[in-house]
C-alpha cells in the first residue's frame, strides 16, 4: 500500500545535476557562492545569446516541444505584455529564451 506517499514529476529536473562540478555551465558555484556564480552564469548567458547584460532583467527560459499541449500558446499571448513596461518592474524588463521544435502557425 502506497498511501501517503509523494510521488515525482515524471519530466522533473534531475537532481544528479550539480552546478559545483557541471561542465555545461559558464562558471561552477556552490552554496558558499551561490548568487556570485548565478549572476556570472546570467551575464555569460546573455553575451552568449546576444542579449543586452543586464542583471536586473527578468530572464525566462522555455525548453520543450513548442505545441499547445506545452502551453506554448499561453505564452505567445503574452509576449507583448511581458515586453511592454507597465510600471511594476517585471514587465519590459524581461528576456525570454525558447528553444525547442513544434507546430508551424
Amino acid at each position: 500500500k502506497e498511501s501517503g506517499r509523494l510521488g515525482g514529476i515524471l519530466n522533473g529536473i534531475d537532481d544528479c545535476w550539480n552546478p559545483s562540478t557541471d561542465s555545461n555551465i559558464f562558471v561552477q558555484y556552490s552554496v558558499a557562492d551561490f548568487l556570485e556564480g548565478k549572476r556570472a552564469n546570467k551575464a555569460a548567458l546573455q553575451r552568449s545569446l546576444d542579449l543586452r547584460e543586464d542583471a536586473g532583467a527578468v530572464l525566462i527560459g522555455f525548453v520543450g516541444r513548442l505545441t499547445w499541449q506545452k502551453g506554448v500558446d499561453v505564452l505567445g499571448k503574452i509576449i507583448d505584455w511581458l515586453m511592454e513596461d507597465t510600471g511594476n518592474g517585471v514587465t519590459g524588463h524581461a528576456q525570454l529564451i525558447m528553444m525547442g521544435n513544434g507546430e508551424g502557425q
